[in-house]
């Protein structure tokens, strides 16, 4: 269910240890960097959630410690919610780092396997992701998630998705991000295989993040000449939030979830000058840039702050 409601609902009752998965790396800007869509967004929900009395943590990998770091700081709370950095399939020049395949990715399954058996990771109530890029669609994963033995749609695929650019982490240039992004994607894999009673939830604004295999992927078809058929993230998610920008959704999901617990003040306190604060302190010393421009400015996804920050005032008038 692409459901705001039913997901908050289902945080708002059950949330006792929350789980966060951001960062998406922008290889191609200047200076290479994480993106300002994801963590921000993160470090709200992390807010918020703490405020209201849940545990939380962050997972994230090495591209990204820093801004995490530098946000957690600023928010007075590096001691409370603890970083947990996925690891690498060896260094940038080990062929495995290139690869999304299972057979390249022992090291990255045993972590898994460790994170959800350790202390932290067994007691998870939900898994969040917010603006994290996953791997696209495989002839599988067409016919498995869309229960498709439907011959068009697959011969289809096979058009547009060449094999070498299948089970890949593309941006929305299309440029192949794999190497520069650890695979967090198999926590959500296994808690599908292992039927791990944590509930997922995705945030995504383009369709090559975590949890939009919950989409259809005869949906991508119909938008922008295929680009998004080709980059469509595979792994699906319980609840999806698809949104404009994933830092909205973010904001959204905690406006909901405040108002379930009858905590709406802690949503009303989010204030334009703090949020605008936090992005230039991560945007300058992390550094962050946008995804879009590639530069290192206050902005999200093309939109200057005050812009940017219109949404989330809107939102917080339906509560006064």
């Amino acid at each position: 269910s692409f459901n705001l409601k039913k997901a908050s609902k289902d945080i708002a009752e059950n949330g006792r240890v929350i789980g966060i998965v951001t960062g998406f790396y922008i290889p191609q800007a200047n200076p290479p960097a994480s993106e300002t869509d994801g963590p921000p967004g993160a470090l709200v929900l992390a807010k918020g959630f703490f405020d209201m009395g849940m545990k939380v943590i962050i997972i994230t990998d090495s591209y990204h410690e820093t801004v995490i770091k530098l946000g957690l700081e600023f928010l007075g709370l590096e001691k409370d919610i603890p970083i947990i950095l996925f690891p690498f399939d060896g260094q940038f020049d080990d062929p495995k780092r290139h690869s999304n395949e299972r057979k390249f990715s022992k090291n990255s399954i045993n972590w898994v396997s460790n994170f959800f058996t350790n202390d932290i990771g067994r007691k998870l109530s939900h898994l969040i992701t917010i603006e994290r890029v996953g791997p696209n669609h495989t002839i599988e994963s067409i016919t498995k998630h869309n229960n498709l033995n439907n011959r068009s749609v697959i011969n289809k695929f096979e058009s547009i998705v060449p094999k070498e650019k299948r089970n890949r982490c593309l941006n929305f240039r299309l440029e192949d991000i794999t190497p520069f992004t650890a695979k967090t994607h198999l926590l959500f894999e296994e808690i599908i295989n292992k039927k791990l009673p944590i509930t997922t939830l995705g945030i995504g604004d383009q369709g090559n993040e975590l949890g939009m295999g919950k989409i259809n992927w005869e949906n991508f078809l119909k938008a922008d000449n295929n680009r998004r058929a080709l980059s469509a993230c595979r792994i699906s998610t319980d609840y999806l939030i698809p949104c404009g920008i994933s830092n909205w959704g973010g904001y959204a999901l905690l406006a909901a979830v405040s108002q379930f617990l009858d905590k709406s003040h802690i949503f009303k306190k989010i204030s334009f000058k703090e949020e605008k604060n936090i992005l230039e302190y991560i945007v300058n010393k992390g550094p962050a840039v946008d995804g879009i421009t590639g530069k290192q400015s206050l902005s999200v996804d093309g939109l200057a702050f005050e812009k940017y920050f219109e949404p989330i005032k809107e939102l917080q008038k339906l509560f006064s």
